[in-house]
């Protein structure tokens, strides 16, 4: 019997588990398990509303087969029963198949990388054991490291001041002076190739200022997101700064495209204009500008302006 330890919801799920599969060691005999790859798929498939359904799909089968089924902190399913053999549990797990059939992971039947792993615990109870045994240790690392950065969160939170206009001032004018190259970020935003390739292609490159790290570098004590409207603010002075920094010279990409990440404000201004110009000069390829959606509905005559023009 093991002992609870401090788990979140879903992770409470693996301790369940373990607890119930170490309970049947004894009277193992006539019980089989399947561990449903959840995990395994895109993302598109795991969200709330798909596991929710897949779920519900073994739910008559808990009720006929004195069943127990289980969510894992990753998604994954696990379905455990009495009695009935692998063959009345496998129009469950066809049933899913079918639902999710856009998911490549849905035909694939191989034992390492497959939709489903069967187990016969007659005759396999050791290696589920341990199955369950390492999914326990690893959702309780995985709630420890959640709780460790929640609490870290915290204590920073606490230790931060809100940003004002007197902190705001101080920091536009370090910003105009200072050299913020070691603070702007180049990484590239990358598809895998077709055809199941696991090769990775880039399709544009993003350019950013880290915020945390003009925090820590400028204002460390200071929230500077803790004001929406100052936060904008100092976004839109750095808007300018990268800019010119854009235009002053010359970088290399990963692909033929780059992003920026603008206020909307920032597409009327004189700098704009400016960079406008130069990289129409001197860039071959496109420029993505990226805008936030609520200073985009904020001010949506100037977007549709903009986007006309």
């Amino acid at each position: 019997m093991i002992e609870p330890q401090q788990y979140g919801q879903q992770a409470l799920q693996e301790y369940l588990l373990l607890d119930y599969v170490q309970r049947l060691e004894t009277r193992k005999y006539g019980h089989r398990a399947v561990h449903i790859h959840m995990s395994r798929m895109k993302p598109f498939h795991r969200r709330d509303y798909h596991i929710r359904v897949a779920t519900n799909t073994f739910e008559s089968y808990v009720k006929l087969y004195v069943g127990r089924i289980f969510v894992l902190t990753n998604n994954d399913l696990i379905f455990v029963w009495k009695d009935k053999s692998i063959a009345d549990v496998e129009p469950a797990v066809d049933t899913l198949r079918y639902l999710f059939r856009d998911d490549p992971l849905s035909q694939d039947d191989s034992e390492e990388t497959g939709f489903c792993t069967w187990y016969n615990l007659n005759t396999e109870f050791q290696e589920f054991l341990l199955l369950c045994q390492h999914l326990d240790e690893r959702a309780k690392k995985l709630q420890q490291n959640i709780n460790m950065r929640a609490a870290q969160q915290r204590d920073k939170d606490e230790t931060l001041q809100p940003i004002d206009a007197e902190n705001l001032a101080q920091l536009e004018e370090t910003i105009h002076s200072a050299d913020l190259s070691e603070h702007i970020r180049q990484q590239p935003v990358c598809v895998f190739a077709h055809g199941g390739s696991k090769e990775l292609h880039p399709v544009f490159d993003e350019f950013f200022v880290s915020i945390t790290d003009l925090r820590n570098a400028l204002m460390p004590k200071i929230d500077l997101a803790s004001n929406r409207w100052l936060f904008q603010h100092m976004t839109e002075v750095l808007d300018k700064r990268m800019l010119n920094y854009l235009c002053k010279r010359t970088f290399k990409t990963h692909a033929s495209s780059f992003s920026l990440n603008l206020n909307l404000g920032t597409l009327t201004s004189k700098d704009f204009d400016k960079f406008d110009e130069t990289v129409r000069r001197k860039w071959p390829g496109n420029v993505i500008i990226e805008l936030n959606q609520v200073d985009l509905f904020s001010n949506l005559e100037t977007y549709l302006k903009v986007r006309d023009d």
